[in-house]
């Protein structure tokens, strides 16, 4: 779904211009897809534990589509070369654990949309909160990639920390 709205929104679309739309179709469509997801179909979703594992599949199923297979690839090649140290794995790795923890963060954090009064705010601050970290990544990717795992490891602790006096409920 998100990527059909992608695919007609980037028409002709470069630069930061598609930095930007794609940040704001991603935090939306999928931060609103999870609160219905977890208000309706998974209305036994009680309790932050399962958002948390609700977290690690979306996260998960998300960069096996799409990160993984490009992790192998430069590993494979790393070991073809002997040039593993050299290879993007690690760093990618770390991409992944750190873009994990942003989802299991979302996730918690729509799970309190759902569960607690004046859940809405959460809400929006899940949409907006990965709208803006999907734009600093996406702008890092253009010029520093090597800082995106640490932006992606920094925001979700950001939003831990301000999510867990809801979670302890």
């Amino acid at each position: 779904m998100r990527a059909f709205f992608r695919v007609l929104a980037l028409d002709g679309a470069t630069g930061t211009g598609a930095v930007v739309i794609s940040a704001v179709l991603s935090g939306v469509l999928e931060e609103i897809g999870r609160y219905f997801v977890m208000k309706y179909p998974l209305n036994d979703c009680d309790r932050w534990q399962d958002a948390v594992s609700y977290g690690i599949g979306h996260g998960g199923a998300e960069h096996f589509l799409g990160t993984v297979p490009l992790m192998m690839n430069d590993l494979l090649t790393g070991i073809e070369t002997g040039n593993v140290q050299n290879s993007s794995f690690v760093f990618s790795a770390i991409d992944l654990a750190a873009a994990l923890l942003l989802h299991i963060s979302w996730s918690v954090i729509v799970y309190a949309a759902v569960h607690y009064r004046d859940g809405k705010k959460y809400l929006f601050i899940a949409v907006v909160t990965h709208i803006l970290i999907d734009i600093i990544c996406g702008l890092l990717m253009k010029y520093e990639p090597i800082l995106i795992p640490f932006a992606s490891a920094a925001a979700a602790a950001v939003m831990i920390l301000m999510i867990r006096k809801e979670i302890k409920r």
